[in-house]
């Protein structure tokens, strides 16, 4: 079943890619990770349990867990920034000239790359509402499942991954800059690897908001926090 709502979340997920590699690049996998998987349960709990009255059986054992882990997110995010600063201490030359030089460029680095993160994790957590308003729309002829949104949501991705694309060589290319090399022998394997995977993972965590929620079933999925 093709519906429309499917290629706005497939927008929604291809530009997230985008910005999440850049808030990666910005304040490193650590930081950048603990903060939009933490942020990203949240932003689905609150769509689900208050913009769709989904019911929570217990909503201040919820409120309370959820406090719990922005107090480990924040724990994460910090351990991590400082684990790489004494990383970059290490590596950086003895010469306390150099590093003093090289410290100022680093607060404004990780300042970018904290505020993408959290609209990542908006981003990330608001994934599913499409979805949720297709099904919506839908629920007098027995609503939409997850598998046949995946039909709109898969051909959605490849038309918006082909926009990105075009628009960054366009970018490039105005910029007077060579667009980089594909490198297809190395990348080939791996990417298409990680296609799969991801794929399969997204399935069932589709399914799985399905049959729980949003303010259950998106937050069970956001395991990635744990594994960087």
């Amino acid at each position: 079943m093709w519906v429309g709502w499917g290629v706005v979340g497939a927008a929604m997920w291809v530009v997230n890619g985008v910005m999440a590699s850049a808030a990666i690049q910005r304040a490193g996998i650590g930081v950048a990770q603990a903060i939009y998987s933490g942020f990203s349960v949240l932003v689905s709990f609150l769509w689900g349990a208050y913009y769709f009255g989904e019911p929570v059986a217990h909503l201040a054992g919820a409120w309370a867990s959820l406090a719990v882990m922005c107090v480990g997110m924040a724990t994460i995010g910090l351990a991590a920034a400082l684990g790489g600063q004494q990383q970059q201490a290490k590596d950086a030359d003895d010469s306390a000239e150099k590093y003093k030089a090289r410290a100022p460029a680093a607060a404004p680095a990780l300042g970018a790359g904290v505020c993408l993160a959290l609209y990542v994790g908006f981003a990330n957590g608001s994934k599913m509402v499409p979805w949720k308003l297709a099904s919506l729309s839908l629920e007098a002829s027995g609503g939409l499942k997850g598998t046949e949104y995946l039909v709109s949501f898969g051909v959605g991705s490849a038309m918006c991954t082909v926009c990105v694309a075009c628009g960054y060589a366009l970018a490039l290319r105005g910029l007077g800059r060579p667009l980089p090399p594909l490198q297809l022998e190395t990348a080939a394997g791996p990417g298409l690897l990680t296609g799969l995977m991801w794929s399969g993972g997204n399935f069932c965590s589709i399914r799985c908001t399905e049959i729980l929620g949003l303010a259950a079933g998106w937050p069970l999925v956001q395991a990635q926090l744990l594994v960087r």
